[in-house]
């Protein structure tokens, strides 16, 4: 095919509104305005009377009309109404029927800013829950629905929090007839946001394809020239409105050229095909279409009477897209409507995808089909032979549609998916795709968008691409389609496409539904089928026969043996809105044992080679609760939480505290019969996660008081502490706290020195736990502790339950970390606390199984959060890369950048994978060994601190300003690596596991992977470290290598959970190489000790440095925090000299009675008694005195310092305000907290608190 390339002009608006282009192409005057909106402006003023479209309701009902200048007072009149209302840049979803509302409100939501979301209302709980799952994906404002889906699905649409109803009926008559001239809209530029599409799902989850303005005109053209439609066109169409193909092939094209659109409803297609075909007789129709399907409908449907009073010769473009295209139907077509003016050049065969804004290739235009006969078998092998007429066997030959590419628009390659490399023309492979058509990517999905748009070939390094999923080939300058590659059947390593054999199934007997079955592979490479018979037809007693056709006919085709066969009715094939086939959710049903059916059939399995247990499935869709506490946690952090001063104040607000304990968001894991939500493990960190990437504090603070608090009382407990305790725990009315670690008991709890004594029937523990998180605020605690007997002997570790107003329990002075500062750690110490039995956590003296279980527990959480902070990490680096210039050009295509970018998605991926594998495993009841956790752990961080580094590296100097949030999260990313066991000692756990021969990895890894990989990757690794017996070793050499060992399992572990669960081609090679990194530094290891200095000589360089440089002391002044000893008098009234330092060492002696405990010891908070300064004090004295101090501090002259500024302003912070509260305390004789700047924030509040406390102590009323 030869096109003439369009010249290109652009022509200034003289209104200044805008800009239009204006592109001619031969016999055309093909004008296409930059935007939508200016589109609907010009043919508003160009032909305000012409039919822009009708709507044809049904056979009995009046057809609906709307012009163009019609059309323009609408949309601009609600257009105005929504920027009023402040819906610009908002998400709007469209809920609502076909019809002319549907395009009024479409196009209102573009004209006013706002991004369109074209749904449908929900039909079947699955509708409901694709609604549901894009509310929470694009958080809308607001939702357009017709009077009469309001009235069907009110309650259903009430679900979404934050979203208003808006009735479109309502707006059009109140707002809906306005001159445009009048309405002041600043329009949209070329690259702004028109909608979001949001994909049909019929390989995976929807996501919404964000498309810009500039696409969409760029995507028309390419349409209007490829199929001839000119503004005289007439486009007839029953495709859904929320579907790219109705909305942008039908509408919106009519809509850029000024043509007329005739639409109706599908429902009335399905009911009655004839209708479409008497509209495009009718109404002289040029360009209708639709997927293959529609055409076997109106051959099966249509009756001959009909065909005798239609006239289709104005039929200028007859598509065929969006599934596989059948040779057969094009032609069963032709011969049948022939007679009705239909000729084979009408057809115009196309390919495309959302992606791609709509179309990529089709035609040629005024052509019959191209065909190509090829080779089945050479097809499976990925390589096309055509097919000779010596082939022999018809069945052995696939006859494939074509469809021309227009090289000049955009840049098509075949690219090999596994090598990405480009192949040549008759070899199959991905389609790559490069154009102006090609959307901005997914909202709100990095790693998608990444993985899907910005695709570099490894051989030529041109890119960015756009991977499509499908698989094809060129030919002669055509593009034959085969298949998409996550519905491709392997099986013996030859690949089938399930359309093929579908096709197959579906001409062996009228029996069978056409276009209603479903092929794909189930239990390591096993073939199902599942076809749909015809309804009303008596075919019970040919089940059998029919199955037996099935297996002979597909094993003499395609050379493969089915597995299993079933026959359904038709409602158990799902299809998208385009008539796309959900294989996926047929195996799903099939999988999940939810497939209904009519007659089943199943191989028997061979017994010699059972196969292995398969990986858990993914996730289902959350539960509704699940999905209301994730979007209120998402609503709440992005209006509610500021997290900077979290981490200025070092605390979590009170009112965060209570709102997330309204939410039950502290009892996740508490059973519904304790007042407690319920939530299995994979749901509960589904919000670990979204938590971790809103704030790690706060994900934190929520994840301890479920795992380390609720978690002992709930496995462990007795009824009576269960009953007591977990009902407040759940509702956030209390907090429990986990108090393990010691002074010298950290990564080793075995060493932990507090002790519980038998006393009578109970216990009395005694000891000091450091860095226990929410201590200070918990009314309960888990503490662990050694139990001795009368001589002071060791007897286990037991855990205990004991309240905070328990006597003898003291709180400690709080430890001022360098991250997660919102989130109180402090030292407890216990004295002689008395302790029941009913206290008890688990048996006595078994303690550390108590401890594992809940610490091994805990690291999933911890793995959920960080894979949520390090998403975060993504966001930011592609939003600065993707706005940053470097001298090489955009940073985000920098290969360093995109390298780093590469990296961190392949391992979320598969980190994903692996906790989401291991959550379910728990959920399912079954065990979870403590090594695969340790990975979780491990691999999580690391990946967390790698690239919060990497982001602030990215970012240069901006990532190094505090106010720019990147340093907050270095700061709190850090723990991470360190506690609920350090990444060093959790990989030498698990690699002296590994060492000893525990089987429990290997395991775990054959669940995943084939015996000959594990032999592989495992057996051969570990085979020479295990020859040598452990006497023979050295020990520093076996620590050496169990830490290398260690993370070699760690990569192991990660790329069997990506392999194993089907992961992404690219993400599962770029883990093996990773693996085979590692596997080379345990090579090395294995042959020698590294050449590490002695003890003697790292000691003599330490000597060597302070003698040169000095020791680091700190002698310069610094706050002093303890009590002055005038105030610790004693009831004698004798004055005390205040006491020396105590020496810096840990009290290991466990006290046997209660003693006084030296001030010293262990400050208290101070709590002054003062004597009241004589005479009265006016509000003013007290401002001045502020003003003043303020001054000195902050530099700033004293008649600057407003009543009202903002001590923030000022730049005053939490060491200020200490300071200032002490000032205060000293000149006005009142105990002032120090957080005193935070409470009143300003001069004037301040001094009015102060004044308040004054007059309250001498119960006057000062002047003011």
């Amino acid at each position: 095919m030869t096109h003439v390339q369009p010249q290109q002009r652009v022509i200034e608006n003289p209104t200044g509104a805008g800009r239009e282009m204006v592109m001619a192409a031969p016999g055309d005057a093909l004008q296409f305005s930059p935007t939508l909106v200016h589109a609907l402006r010009h043919w508003a003023q160009v032909q305000p009377g012409k039919n822009a479209y009708t709507f044809l309701s049904g056979r009995d009902q009046p057809e609906q009309l709307i012009s163009y200048e019609g059309l323009a007072r609408t949309v601009f009149g609600l257009a105005a109404h929504f920027r009023r209302e402040g819906l610009q840049g908002e998400r709007v979803l469209l809920v609502m029927r076909s019809g002319l509302e549907y395009i009024v409100g479409f196009l209102a939501c573009t004209a006013a800013g706002a991004i369109a979301v074209p749904l449908y209302p929900p039909a079947n709980d699955k509708d409901g829950v694709k609604l549901r799952a894009v509310f929470r994906d694009c958080q809308p404002r607001a939702m357009l629905v017709q009077r009469a889906v309001e009235a069907s699905h009110g309650p259903q649409l009430a679900e979404f929090p934050g979203c208003r109803a808006l009735i479109i009926e309502e707006l059009i008559a109140a707002h809906g007839d306005v001159d445009p001239a009048t309405v002041d809209l600043t329009p949209p530029l070329p690259d702004d946001l028109a909608f979001l599409q949001y994909t049909s799902g019929s390989t995976g989850d929807p996501k919404g394809v964000m498309v810009t303005h500039r696409s969409i005109v760029h995507n028309n053209h390419m349409v209007a020239v490829a199929m001839g439609n000119t503004r005289d066109s007439v486009i007839v169409t029953w495709l859904p409105l929320f579907h790219d193909m109705g909305l942008i092939g039908m509408i919106l094209q009519s809509l850029s050229l000024g043509a007329r659109s005739v639409l109706m409803a599908p429902k009335s297609f399905v009911r009655d095909p004839a209708m479409w075909l008497q509209a495009v007789s009718t109404y002289r129709g040029t360009c209708a279409g639709g997927p293959n399907f529609a055409y076997d409908l109106c051959i099966e449907k249509v009756d001959d009477k009909v065909i005798d009073t239609l006239d289709l010769s104005s039929w200028r473009s007859a598509f065929n897209g969006a599934e596989p295209i059948k040779a057969q139907t094009l032609e069963r077509f032709h011969r049948r409507f022939e007679r009705a003016g239909f000729r084979r050049e009408m057809f115009f065969p196309c390919y495309g995808l959302a992606e791609a804004t709509l179309f990529v290739a089709g035609g040629p235009r005024g052509e019959p089909p191209t065909t190509f006969d090829v080779q089945r078998d050479a097809i499976h092998r990925g390589t096309v032979v055509p097919a000779s007429a010596g082939t022999g066997d018809a069945t052995r030959i696939h006859t494939l549609v074509g469809m021309a590419i227009d090289g000049r628009e955009q840049v098509v390659k075949i690219v090999d998916p596994g090598s990405w490399t480009v192949q040549p023309d008759l070899r199959v492979g991905e389609i790559w795709l490069k154009s102006d058509s090609v959307t901005r990517g997914y909202w709100n999905r990095a790693k998608a968008t990444a993985d899907a748009f910005h695709a570099y070939t490894t051989d030529t390094g041109e890119g960015p691409f756009l991977r499509t999923g499908d698989l094809g080939f060129v030919r002669d300058g055509h593009l034959f389609i085969t298949g998409r590659i996550k519905e491709l059947i392997i099986v013996n390593g030859f690949n089938h496409y399930p359309q093929d054999i579908e096709e197959t199934v579906q001409t062996l007997s009228d029996d069978f539904r056409v276009h209603c079955g479903a092929a794909f592979s189930f239990d390591d490479e096993r073939l199902g089928i599942v076809q749909a018979v015809v309804r009303g037809k008596d075919v019970a007693e040919r089940f059998e026969e029919l199955v037996a056709q099935i297996r002979r006919e597909v094993l003499k085709v395609h050379g493969v043996a089915p597995a299993y066969i079933a026959l359904v009715n038709p409602a158990m094939v799902p299809k998208t809105s385009s008539g796309k086939i959900q294989r996926g959710e047929v195996r799903r049903s099939f999988l999940d044992k939810q497939l209904e059916v009519l007659h089943a059939w199943e191989a028997e399995r061979p017994r010699q080679t059972p196969a292995p247990v398969s990986a858990p499935t993914p996730a289902s869709a959350p539960r509704a609760v699940v999905e209301q506490k994730l979007a209120w946690i998402r609503d709440y952090c992005a209006t509610r939480l500021n997290s900077y001063l979290i981490d200025e104040r070092r605390t979590v607000p009170p009112y965060v505290v209570l709102d997330f304990g309204n939410q039950g968001l502290f009892g996740m894991l508490v059973p519904e019969s304790y007042g407690g939500l319920g939530f299995s493990t994979r749901e509960f960190l589904k919000v670990m996660e979204l938590l971790g990437s809103k704030d790690m504090t706060l994900a934190l603070f929520v994840g301890l008081n479920n795992v380390l608090g609720v978690r002992p009382v709930l496995r462990f407990g007795s009824e009576r502490l269960k009953e007591q305790f977990l009902p407040s725990l759940a509702r956030g009315r209390e907090l429990a706290a986990f108090a393990l670690t010691e002074l010298g008991a950290g990564s080793n709890p075995q060493a932990i020195e507090a002790t519980a004594r038998a006393s009578g029937d109970g216990y009395r523990v005694s000891g000091t736990k450091i860095w226990s998180g929410s201590a200070a605020w918990s009314g309960l605690m888990n503490v662990f502790a050694k139990n001795v007997d009368a001589n002071g002997h060791p007897a286990g570790i037991t855990a205990f339950a004991i309240p905070q107003t328990s006597a003898g329990v003291r709180q400690g002075p709080e430890a001022l970390t360098m991250g997660l500062r919102g989130m109180i750690q402090n030292t407890v110490f216990f004295e002689e606390v008395a302790v029941e039995p009913w206290q008890v956590l688990g048996e006595l003296g078994q303690g550390m199984t108590v401890a594992q279980d809940t610490l091994c527990y805990g690291r999933m959480a911890i793995a959920s959060l960080c894979l949520g902070a390090t998403r975060l990490c993504v966001q930011l680096m592609l939003q600065y890369a993707g706005g940053r210039r470097v001298a090489t050009g955009p940073l985000l295509h920098n290969p360093y950048t995109r390298s780093v970018l590469t990296e961190a998605m392949h391992q979320i991926a598969a980190i994903e994978a692996l906790v989401d594998g291991a959550a379910a495993r728990v959920d399912a009841g079954q065990a979870v060994a403590p090594e695969v956790l340790a990975v979780c752990k491990s691999v999580s961080t690391e990946l967390l601190w790698t690239t919060v580094d990497r982001t602030m590296q990215l970012a240069g100097g901006r990532g190094y300003i505090e106010s720019n949030f990147i340093p907050q999260l270095f700061r709190d990313a850090r723990i991470f690596r360190i506690f609920e066991g350090p990444t060093e000692t959790l990989n030498h756990f698990v690699g002296t596991s590994v060492l000893r021969g525990r089987p429990v990895i290997r395991a775990y890894l054959r669940e995943l992977l084939d015996e000959d990989t594990v032999r592989t990757h495992y057996d051969a690794v570990l085979g020479p470290l295990l020859a040598t017996q452990p006497g023979e070793r050295d020990a520093s050499l076996d620590d050496w290598q169990g830490q290398l060992i260690g993370e070699y399992v760690n990569h192991l572990v990660l790329y069997a959970a990506s392999a194993g669960r089907g992961g992404d081609a690219a993400a599962t090679r770029w883990l093996l190489e990773r693996l085979q990194a590692a596997r080379a530094r345990v090579d090395s290891a294995a042959r020698a000790f590294p050449a590490l200095a002695s003890v003697d000589a790292l000691r003599a360089f330490g000597d060597a440095v302070d003698r040169e440089f000095g020791r680091r002391e700190n002698p310069t002044a610094m706050p002093n925090t303890s009590l002055d000893a005038l105030f610790t008098a004693p009831p004698g009234g004798a004055v005390k000299p205040p006491p020396a330092a105590p020496p810096r060492q840990a009290v290991t002696t466990p006290v046997p009675v209660p003693v006084p405990v030296p001030v010293a010891e262990a400050p208290r908070p101070p709590t002054m008694h003062v004597v009241a300064r004589p005479g009265l004090v006016s509000r003013p004295e007290i401002e001045a005195f502020i003003r003043q101090w303020i001054s000195g501090r902050s530099s700033q002259p004293v008649a600057s310092l407003s009543a009202d500024v903002e001590f923030a302003m000022l730049g005053l912070g939490s060491v200020d305000s200490i300071d200032l509260g002490a000032a205060l305390s000293e000149e006005y004789a009142l105990t002032v907290d120090p957080s005193v700047l935070f409470s009143y924030p300003n001069i004037r509040e301040l001094a009015g608190f102060l004044l308040g406390k004054l007059n309250k102590r001498t119960g006057s009323t000062a002047a003011e």
